[in-house]
């Protein structure tokens, strides 16, 4: 009953057709990246080469190394030295002796002897007594110095003893130099004399007593004075 009841009013289903188009699949998007940042090439400096290096990965190209840094460069070439020139030296006239010195200064010629003992001058130094021979501007002179200590006296004179060898020691009247380093016989009148007692001794004694200072005692060896003067009595023609 039921099937004639409602089967003429019944309603058959209507298919439906659904055109699914299918969807392509999306392509993954990956996020925009920055534009890739240009490293500046490096700058070499004076000695060095620049390193290459790969943008992408920062890496250093072991292929080329750094120059030689102990070879010189331009810059650094070291300064020539300059010449020194030589120093000035004493012209010798002759052989000097063992005991006196011969040289030519100021247009003067000298024959020079030094004390054997060293002695303290003023200031406390020790220091040689020289004697000393010269010809100048034709004018021989005998002059002793006393190592740096002042002369002086209110006379200007100084008394000084020679004793030569074993003979009797005799007293001299030296005048004082202007500088009050020495004192002197100036002229030939008064040096020659001397001069000659002294040229076949082997040993001269000195005593003298510089200002303020307490009497010296000095001794000298003279041999070979002969051969030695021979310049000087030369040059001043005695």
């Amino acid at each position: 009953c039921y099937d004639r009841l409602f089967r003429g009013n019944l309603v058959a289903p209507v298919e439906t057709k659904v055109d699914l188009k299918p969807v392509a699949p999306r392509k993954a998007q990956l996020p925009a990246t920055a534009a890739p940042i240009q490293a500046k090439p490096p700058v070499a400096a004076a000695n060095q080469e620049v390193l290459k290096t790969d943008l992408v990965t920062n890496s250093i190209n072991k292929s080329t190394k750094f120059q030689d840094r102990d070879q010189p460069t331009a810059q650094m070439q070291p300064k020539p030295q300059r010449k020194l020139k030589p120093a000035k030296q004493v012209k010798l006239t002759k052989p000097a002796t063992p005991s006196w010195g011969i040289r030519e200064e100021d247009n003067a010629k000298l024959v020079v002897s030094n004390s054997q003992r060293l002695h303290r001058n003023i200031v406390g130094q020790k220091s040689r007594l020289s004697l000393e021979i010269v010809c100048k501007d034709n004018t021989t002179s005998l002059q002793l110095r006393f190592g740096g200590n002042i002369v002086a006296s209110a006379l200007d004179t100084a008394r000084v003893r020679f004793s030569v060898d074993e003979r009797p020691a005799e007293d001299y009247l030296f005048s004082i130099s202007s500088d009050f380093k020495s004192v002197g016989l100036w002229s030939g009148e008064e040096a020659i004399p001397v001069i000659k007692t002294l040229l076949n001794g082997s040993k001269l004694t000195v005593e003298g007593a510089p200002y303020f200072t307490r009497p010296v005692k000095a001794g000298f060896a003279i041999q070979g004075l002969s051969n030695a003067i021979q310049p000087v009595r030369g040059s001043c023609n005695w």
